[in-house]
């Protein structure tokens, strides 16, 4: 029994003293291209890249705030003035007068009596019971009651059959008879109508008085 504790220590210290010698053992190990008198090439030193920090806070675009534009301020328009109308007066005959307008009318008296001539449409003329026949082949009459000057006076108009040209324009106001027409036949314009209305209606409102 001692034997065999004695032979496991010796076992023991003899692995002991074992491991502690091969912990002592020094191990050079050279490369095996570099030989003792060469000298060893350097490593090149790698310079680091340098990045540049990204910043963060960007500052921001200042924006442009464009002046207020105030609108004009619009001036109204001044009135148009109204043309200044001189009215004359002419006695047709009998106590019978019309009133005109003086810029468009004048009153000629070369035949004898008076009448109201147009100063812009030849034929265009205001007679007083100037009555004569009229060819029913060659004329036609429209008759129709129209208001003048709050007066009700009926009036027909003589156009020529073949082309409807506007002839003779008769006025019958009670007894009063006047027509505005040419001494021969000319054709009258709507101008001559519309100024020859405007007679009427000035004559009317005075009750075909001065």
């Amino acid at each position: 029994m001692r034997r065999n504790k004695f032979a496991l220590f010796f076992t023991v210290s003899l692995v002991l003293c074992i491991l502690l010698s091969a912990c002592t053992i020094e191990i050079n190990v050279s490369p095996k291209d570099t030989k003792p008198d060469e000298p060893r090439t350097p490593v090149e030193q790698v310079q680091p890249t340098t990045v540049p920090p990204t910043p963060t806070d960007v500052p921001p675009t200042p924006t442009e705030i464009s002046p207020t534009e105030i609108p004009p301020t619009e001036v109204p328009p001044s009135p148009t003035p109204m043309p200044v109308v001189t009215l004359g007066v002419v006695d047709m005959g009998d106590g019978f007068w019309l009133t005109y307008d003086t810029a468009l009318w004048k009153i000629n008296s070369d035949r004898g009596y008076n009448f109201l001539q147009s100063k812009n449409y030849n034929g265009c003329n205001f007679q007083y019971q100037f009555g004569h026949g009229m060819d029913p082949n060659t004329f036609e009459a429209n008759m129709s009651p129209k208001t003048f000057g709050g007066k009700e006076i009926k009036v027909t108009r003589w156009t020529r059959i073949s082309n409807g040209d506007l002839i003779l324009l008769a006025f019958y106001y009670g007894s009063e008879y006047f027509s505005v027409e040419g001494p021969k036949a000319e054709t009258l314009p709507p101008e001559c109508e519309a100024q020859a209305y405007d007679v009427v209606t000035l004559s009317a409102e005075k009750g075909f008085k001065p």
